[in-house]
Formats: C-alpha cells, structure tokens, sequence
C-alpha cells in the first residue's frame, strides 16, 4: 500500500521519501538533493519495498507544495476552517486535508506562485508547559515559559509525513489531485491563521554597540507616531481595533502584520525590510523605513526633532588629544554577499546533524546549525584525535 501511493505521488509530480514514523525524518542519509529533483521511479521502488511511512518534499520540487500543519490535537481547525469559509466560500472544499498521528490536522495545496520557507503562524506561551517537550525560555523577570506552535507551514525545503504512514488518514482529497491556489487564496488561508495567533515576542533590540541611542529611540518608541510612518511607506491599516491589521504595500486584501501596545509584529515573509515572525519596537520601525536599518543615523534625525531631550553636556578637559585617523580606504574587492547555504553543507555527519537540527528548532537558522554541527564533530573528534602536546580537534 505504501509502495503503490509513492508511486502514486511521484506520477503526480510529488518528491516522495521513505520516512521512519517515530521520529518523522526522512529515512535516508542524504536526501537533501531531492529538494531540487525528483527521484526516480526504480528509486522509488527500492526505497519503498519495506518502508514503514511515506513522506513528501514540500517547496517548488512538488510543485510549490505548501501543507499547513494544525498542531495540538487540531484544536485551532475548526475556527481557522470557519474564517476562511466566511472570507472565501467553497475554498476549503477544494483543500487537501488529513488527519495527523498525534490528532491534529494537515492542509495540503499548491500555489501558482513560489511559496516561502517554514512559517510559524500562530503560537501560545506556556507558564506550565504539559504534552510535547518544549524548549524552555526565560523572560525578562527570569520567568520560565515554553513558546508552543500551534500552526505552522512546511514550505520551501520542508517536509512532512502522510498517508497512507500509519496514524494518518485523508479526510478530504488526495495528493495526487492537488488544487492549485492563486496568490490571493493563500493569503486567505494564512491570514486567517495568523489571526489566531496569541503569542508576540519581544521586539528587536537595539543593535550592539548603540546603547547611546536608547534616548532618542525609546523617547520615540513611547511617543511616536509610527503609524504615520508605515502609510507614508505604502502599509495601509486593514483592521482597526485594539489589535490593528496592517497590509503591506502590494497587497489588495488579508493582513501582513500587527500592531498592538505599540509592537509591530510582522507575519508576511514578502514584507522588507520585515523578516516574517519577528516583533518591532516604534523606533524600529522609523529606523528601518526611514533609514534603510542604520539605528544611528535614525537616532541623530529624530534627536533634531525633538525626541531624547537635550544632548548631556560631556567634559572633554581630562581627555588627551589624539590625532587624526585617517578615513579606511574603500575596499578593493567588492563585498560577495552571504555566503550560499550549499557551501555550509558538509557531507555526511555534518549535514545530518544540521537536517536534525532544522527540523527540531523552534527558530531554525542554517548557519547557527552548521557551527553546532561542526562544533559537535570537533568535540566528538577531539576525544579520539590529538597531537603529542594533547592538542585536539
């Protein structure tokens, strides 16, 4: 039954992997190339003679396969399936819907347009964590607390287990007959699930090194109007309310972010200079917009303004007189961008571990996956591998 469904969802354009259902990974050391192409079908048929559970490759390999995962027993389902009905009749009858091992809900869709990586749409903060192991977090006040997903996407190089995989059963469609969203039917099925969001973290901080522009910054943070700045930036208010809607510049419907108690939190991931996920404090905002992200030159405008009261006065008098520094000279080569994640790939543990580590983490991040890999190995290495002068990995 697994064999035949695999091949199934090959035909129909699908990148199909055997899966080990207890831990719900790919059953396969080196599957990572099958984000790019699909596997073959005499691949296939040898991978799927005795695999216990079948998972598929989400992303543009798939067809720009996105699925929509209902965490917590599904217990968000049936009122984010109730708004999408209101805003959208008869688009939920065209989804591809399952139900999971642990009880929850998988949509399933393809979208004329390329979908972005794994989102978090709505979260919950736990005081007294229960069920699933929750990676612990303290705020502030030194309070422990666990961040739970409660929805979330598998979208450009994610994954997901389905059925025929033992535990989970389709409820409506199949993955052989995919409906295909426009642009605007996405947005439907996301905003109505980040509405459903109940957890906003902190906004970003003031970069390192410029504490100096707490002043300015906080002053306008407090007092701001940054509203006025997202309109003059192209965002227009969708939903007014003590939780406002905001719509990025583009957009004719849905919602890209949120603005309440004046924190400026962000959902879209097509919303720059906004990375998707993360909160902004007022004075981010204004810095971000107005200042392509330089924190200093935003504090120094908003100083002449008025905000951050008056500069202290400073006593130069014990201070030496040090020469003049000449200005660096402009580099010679210029700047490559970042580095191209295929080049933080190391075969073998490496990248295993770095795979384990994307699709375990709360916030995963390549580079801060491939250092805790390579510091893993050196670690493993060094108790094995060292010089004369015991020096190691």
């Amino acid at each position: 039954m697994i064999l035949e469904a695999a091949l199934a969802c090959r035909v129909a354009g699908l990148s199909v992997l055997p899966a080990h259902l207890a831990e719900k990974r790919p059953a396969l050391s080196g599957w990572k190339p099958f984000q790019e192409h699909l596997p073959g079908k005499e691949q296939v048929c040898a991978w799927f003679k005795e695999a216990e559970a079948i998972c598929i490759v989400t992303g543009k390999v798939s067809g720009n396969l996105e699925m929509m995962d209902f965490d917590n027993g599904g217990e968000l389902f049936d009122r984010w399936a109730g708004a999408v009905k209101e805003q959208s009749p008869g688009l939920i009858d065209r989804l591809v819907i399952e139900s999971s091992q642990s009880g929850g809900r998988h949509v399933a869709y393809r979208c004329r347009d390329a979908v972005c990586g794994n989102l978090k749409l709505a979260q919950r903060r736990l005081e007294t964590p229960g069920g699933k192991q929750y990676v612990h977090r303290k705020d502030a006040d030194g309070n422990q607390h666990v961040i739970q997903t409660l929805i979330e996407t598998r979208g450009e190089g994610g994954l997901f287990l389905c059925a025929p995989s033992p535990g989970y059963k389709l409820l409506q469609g199949d993955f052989t007959h995919l409906p295909v969203l426009t642009p605007g039917e996405r947005d439907v099925l996301l905003s109505a699930a980040w509405a459903l969001n109940e957890y906003i973290p902190p906004p970003e901080p003031i970069p390192t090194g410029c504490a100096s522009l707490a002043r300015p910054g906080d002053d306008y943070s407090a007092r701001g109007d940054v509203r006025a700045v997202l309109v003059k930036h192209g965002w227009t208010l969708a939903k007014p309310g003590e939780n406002e809607y905001w719509r990025r510049p583009g957009k004719t419907n849905g919602w890209s972010a949120t603005l309440k108690d004046r924190i400026f939190y962000v959902f879209s991931s097509n919303a720059a200079p906004f990375e998707p996920n993360k909160a902004y404090s007022p004075f981010a905002v204004y810095a971000h917009l107005e200042h392509n992200g330089d924190f200093a030159a935003a504090a120094r405008a908003l100083r002449a303004e008025g905000y951050g009261g008056d500069e202290p006065a400073v006593n130069l008098t014990g201070i030496v007189a040090v020469a003049e520094v000449a200005p660096p000279a402009e580099p010679t080569v210029p700047d490559p961008g970042q580095m191209p994640e295929d080049l933080l790939r190391v075969p073998g543990f490496v990248s295993e571990e770095m795979d384990y580590c994307l699709q375990t983490a709360p916030y995963p991040n390549t580079v801060m996956a491939f250092c805790g890999a390579l510091a893993l190995q050196a670690f493993l290495a060094g108790r094995k591998v060292r010089d004369p002068g015991d020096n190691r990995t």
